[in-house]
């Protein structure tokens, strides 16, 4: 409901950058940080002026935007706009680290750029299927639902788990212990 009253009150880009602090402060309740509020109307703000009012497609463009950090702008383009950009959050972490094997810290520099690399290897493979309308699209979709309902952090369901059969922790019996 508390969408349903954002969407419903302000439908476009124009009117949310065109709002005042206190409607979208007001209209925002009940669905998170403030900070969030704010950087939406920032990045409405700044399509109205530099996109004409239209969402930017670009991976560079969108990352441009307040409030979208590398992770948003890979699902944005990914997801919205089938590019092979990619993601990496909590779940995906979960699935590449224990599909490959890794066993250093995500949260070490070099660890997180080799998962951020792989992330990218796989959606540009992705990118190369011809017979999918949005290969982009759903691999980086079926990686975050892959480690939310199968690779999960305590109890993995290795049995129902599509890629068991090249992971490398499965494999291992690393599951439990990954990352």
């Amino acid at each position: 409901p508390y969408w349903e009253r954002w969407t419903r009150e302000l439908p476009t880009i124009e009117s949310l950058a065109d709002a005042s602090a206190d409607k979208i402060h007001k209209l925002w309740e009940g669905l998170g940080y403030y900070t969030r509020v704010r950087n939406l109307q920032k990045a409405a703000q700044k399509i109205m002026a530099e996109h004409d009012g239209q969402f930017p497609q670009t991976s560079d463009s969108v990352l441009a935007l307040p409030g979208i950090g590398r992770y948003t702008a890979g699902a944005i383009c990914s997801i919205a706009f089938n590019q092979p950009t990619p993601i990496l959050d909590g779940n995906v972490i979960r699935v590449l680290s224990r599909v490959y094997g890794i066993k250093t810290d995500p949260r070490e520099k070099h660890t997180n750029a080799r998962l951020w690399q792989l992330a990218a290897e796989l959606v540009r493979l992705a990118s190369e299927t011809k017979n999918h309308a949005t290969p982009c699209s759903h691999l980086n979709q079926s990686l975050m639902e892959l480690g939310a309902l199968i690779c999960t952090p305590r109890s993995p369901n290795c049995v129902a788990c599509p890629v068991q059969k090249f992971c490398i922790a499965h494999k291992n019996n690393l599951q439990e212990q990954l990352p």
